[in-house]
């Protein structure tokens, strides 16, 4: 995986401090709503997946969200350190469109807390009081700002059974060209 993956995948797994991370759903309406949660990244190198927790509580609006448009987007966002471009007004960031899978079997989620725990280095209290679920998300796309020498490149990635081949886009110029391909 070459540096600027790298650099990308550090930043999206809370390897770097002062990153947020925020979830949009959609309602039924076509009105996005956006949260902050805490992400897992899995599998960078070999097809991206990522997973998050929800508590089931009445009326809780990312389940009803999910069993409408099953389908997400996360965002990363630098909160702090130096920003980018010429400014340095802007932030680092990512974006990544998702398919959702809601797992609601208690040995989803606790295999999922279990791989988080190891991921993160934390123990992850496995006994709770109420009802909850794992969002895993299949990536569709990613984009992401920041991460170039040439502050306008952005990278775009759909393929990620073979992350390489992500391409470099010049949003002031057009499309750019693709790598590996």
């Amino acid at each position: 995986m070459d540096e600027r993956l790298t650099a990308i995948r550090d930043f999206i797994s809370s390897r770097e401090p002062g990153v947020t991370s925020f979830l949009t759903t959609v309602n039924r309406y076509g009105d996005a709503y956006v949260r902050q949660v805490s992400c897992l990244v899995e599998s960078f190198e070999t097809g991206l997946r990522l997973g998050t927790i929800g508590r089931v509580r009445e009326g809780d609006l990312k389940a009803r969200h999910l069993d409408d448009n099953p389908r997400v987007t996360m965002h990363w966002v630098q909160t702090a350190g130096a920003g980018i471009g010429p400014s340095e007004r802007a932030a680092r960031n990512v974006t990544v469109q998702a398919d959702v899978e809601v797992v609601r079997d208690e040995q989803g989620i606790r295999d999922f807390l279990e791989r988080r725990s190891r991921a993160w280095g934390q123990n992850t209290n496995l006994a709770v009081e109420y009802e909850r679920y794992v969002m895993v998300m299949t990536p569709r796309r990613l984009r992401a700002e920041g991460f170039s020498e040439v502050f306008e490149e952005i990278v775009i990635l759909t393929d990620f059974a073979r992350p390489e081949s992500y391409r470099l886009v010049n949003y002031r110029e057009g499309i750019g060209p693709s790598r590996g391909a």
